[in-house]
């Protein structure tokens, strides 16, 4: 075979060409696209889960502060079916925090102070010369505190009359019937307040005593317990005033703003809402009911002589309690972290009370003004057992 008839046969090639460094630089570029997006909606997303969940703690617990203390505001004045206005229940306890005992619930019953420094209040509350200030939780300068006083709402029945200077049971022990929570909410040492719809006493229970479902409750003198055993009239002499006759335990108490001594990441003083229950001599310290409250303001709506009423706020000393109608309370909240991307420089107006950021130069009530979320909350509350 001649080579001229011949022919050549080429296999084909199987060549794959690679990415050039364009096409690597663009793919690179694309992926850091998707990657930083993907980051941007997943902190989005954190952002506002932290902010979401910070303003729902900070709505509840001011709700629950808020439903605490009106509560308390509410009841203040409480002797009973005896109304306040018509004058207030006799004080026979020796170490009840009432400074005139003439005046009674009357001038006690409601209070509020401006702290001006860990130290000093002003005024201070009319709760006697053994009041002192807190000092292991101190209140915050520039907040304002709130004093109430009242007797319990849970309530216990004469069992039978009591009472009177000239009658036979003018020191007897009084017996009450009632449930087992009203009876276990007094103990020896407490206060407590005796009344009808005309009269009352406040005394120190000296001995308690439980027979059935009858309890007895003993009210003896004493150096450190009551100026005289015999309660100052009689208690349920008619079967009408009997059933109108009972007893409570008394309380009183102190709403502040106080440093709890602890610190943020930021090395930043941790405040909280307190409440400070008598007796107010050191002896008994205060209770944390939650933290993040950072400014609690007051003010009272005063009913003047011609039947106008106006505010004024926590500090006037002027102001005389048994003109007050109600109160109006101011909480602000702030965050746990610091979620906001700027200093917060918002103007807070509280219980009527304009509260600017620390670095503001006008004085009165301030906040820190740092990066921490803020809501404020408002309420007025009515005093339904000190006037109309």
């Amino acid at each position: 075979m001649s080579s001229k008839n011949a022919r050549t046969v080429s296999l084909p090639t199987n060549q794959s060409a690679g990415f050039s460094l364009i096409e690597l630089l663009i793919a690179t570029v694309l992926g850091l696209i998707l990657t930083l997006s993907m980051i941007s909606v997943f902190s989005g997303n954190q952002r506002s889960s932290q902010l979401n969940s910070a303003i729902a703690n900070m709505q509840e617990n001011a709700r629950f502060a808020v439903d605490m203390i009106s509560r308390d505001v509410r009841m203040a004045g409480f002797q009973g079916c005896a109304p306040i206005a018509g004058g207030s229940v006799n004080v026979l306890a020796r170490n009840a925090p009432i400074s005139d005992t003439s005046q009674g619930l009357r001038s006690s019953a409601i209070w509020a102070s401006r702290v001006d420094s860990t130290t000093a209040w002003e005024p201070m509350p009319p709760f006697g010369a053994s009041f002192q200030v807190p000092a292991t939780f101190p209140a915050v300068p520039g907040t304002h505190t709130l004093a109430v006083q009242f007797g319990d709402e849970s309530t216990l029945l004469l069992d039978q009359p009591v009472g009177g200077t000239a009658s036979a049971s003018a020191s007897g022990d009084i017996l009450v019937a009632g449930d087992a929570d009203a009876v276990s909410n007094l103990q020896v040492g407490d206060l407590a307040i005796i009344s009808d719809c005309l009269e009352g006493d406040l005394f120190e229970v000296t001995s308690l005593s439980t027979t059935g479902a009858v309890t007895s409750i003993g009210h003896a003198a004493g150096t450190d317990t009551n100026s005289q055993g015999n309660l100052g009239t009689i208690y349920g002499a008619s079967p009408d005033l009997l059933q109108q006759s009972m007893v409570m335990r008394f309380n009183s108490r102190i709403y502040y703003v106080g440093d709890t001594g602890r610190v943020d990441r930021d090395g930043n003083a941790i405040t909280a809402l307190y409440q400070q229950n008598m007796p107010f001599d050191g002896s008994v310290e205060p209770f944390e009911i939650m933290q993040g409250v950072e400014q609690l303001v007051i003010s009272f709506a005063v009913a003047d002589s011609d039947g106008t009423r106006r505010y004024v706020p926590a500090g006037t000393a002027t102001v005389d309690p048994t003109q007050v109608t109600s109160v109006r309370l101011g909480i602000l909240m702030a965050s746990d972290e610091r979620i906001a991307e700027e200093d917060d420089d918002t103007v807070y107006v509280l219980a009527g009370t304009q509260v600017p950021p620390a670095s503001a130069s006008t004085a009165g009530p301030r906040h820190a003004g740092d990066k921490r979320m803020r809501l404020a909350f408002n309420t007025t509350i009515k005093i339904r057992n000190f006037r109309e």
